[in-house]
């Protein structure tokens, strides 16, 4: 089971449910418009006693996690790039899991903005299913070190669902709006892995899902780089 705390939040498993029964007809498209500050880890010479406050409090990991933590994330090497490869990866496995479906071709452009990384990253591209996936990815605009803007839309042939910053999901269906509340409670990743261990519970991230994310995003950061849309070969992978 893979570290993706947004799949273990109720809000979205309830989400992900109402997909599966239908609630939006078929899926034609996703967009993701994603603006974070992560800037600090390549401007700072150390990491903020803020960030690492707000890391503890949020991930629930021991101290030990965060030794050299700031050292690898500002290596190119180590880290695989910048804000889109580090916190770009929940996201982009949020989106596949709710199309359940995994990419298919990928076109991506780049700019640096002077960081030996990419700070602005814009991907498309085309699921298995068919459906299209657009997400922007700005590292920019100075704001509170682990804070953030962000607003997703999923578009159907029967309705469109949006949520944004604060949380909220919203339906939107023959010129109505009805907010979706969570149907299912909010677990998180060491509770749901210690449930499927021992209780045979459900495996909420499983590895090959997780490769989905890796291949979309090792393919927007060799699009970016050739200028070509780049074909995902499942096969070639799964040999």
């Amino acid at each position: 089971m893979l570290g993706y705390p947004e799949r273990t939040k109720g809000i979205w498993q309830t989400v992900k449910r109402l997909l599966q029964e239908g609630i939006l007809g078929q899926i034609r498209q996703m967009n993701l418009a994603l603006c974070e500050y992560r800037r600090w880890f390549w401007e700072a010479e150390t990491m903020p006693a803020e960030a690492t406050a707000l890391l503890r409090e949020y991930s629930s990991m021991p101290d030990e996690f965060f030794a050299g933590w700031q050292d690898w994330h500002r290596t190119p090497d180590q880290m695989g790039g910048g804000m889109f490869a580090d916190t770009g990866t929940h996201w982009v496995d949020l989106m596949l899991w709710l199309a359940s479906a995994p990419p298919a071709e990928v076109v991506a452009f780049s700019e640096s903005a002077g960081l030996p990384v990419e700070a602005f990253m814009s991907v498309q591209a085309r699921l298995t299913s068919g459906v299209l996936l657009s997400l922007t990815s700005a590292d920019a605009v100075p704001q509170g070190l682990l804070s953030g803007t962000w607003y997703l839309m999923i578009v159907g042939e029967g309705g469109v669902l949006t949520s944004n910053l604060k949380g909220e999901v919203w339906l939107h269906q023959a010129g109505k709006e009805q907010r979706v509340e969570a149907a299912i409670p909010d677990t998180n990743a060491a509770t749901a892995f210690v449930a499927a261990v021992r209780e045979g519970g459900p495996n909420l991230a499983p590895a090959r899902e997780g490769a989905y994310a890796v291949a979309f995003i090792e393919a927007a950061y060799r699009s970016a780089a050739e200028g070509q849309i780049i074909q995902i070969d499942y096969g070639a992978r799964e040999k």
